[in-house]
């Protein structure tokens, strides 16, 4: 998913999740420009991988889950493998 305006979502699963800032430099963007500060708001996020940045998520659930700059999440609960990049505020994470 690439964000070009806020977005909002009760809840969102699936198998690879990745959540990004769409880039300035597609074509694409002639029609639609991207907001600087574009946003992912969403309660539940789940799935098997799950990368994300700029989001704003109150759980995250994955089997490996990676929390990117401009994110704001409340709980990460991961089986595998949870990495916290620069940039990236998570308040509680719980390997299950």
């Amino acid at each position: 998913m690439k964000l070009y305006r806020d977005c909002h979502a009760k809840e969102i699963g699936g198998g690879k999740i990745n959540v990004r800032k769409a880039s300035t430099l597609n074509p694409f963007n002639l029609f639609f420009k991207p907001s600087a500060y574009a946003q992912l708001f969403a309660s539940v996020i789940e799935g098997d991988e799950v990368y994300l940045e700029n989001t704003k998520a109150d759980i995250v659930r994955g089997n490996r889950v990676t929390i990117g700059k401009g994110c704001d999440i409340g709980i990460v609960e991961y089986k595998e493998d949870f990495k916290q990049l620069k940039g990236a505020a998570v308040i509680d994470s719980c390997k299950l």
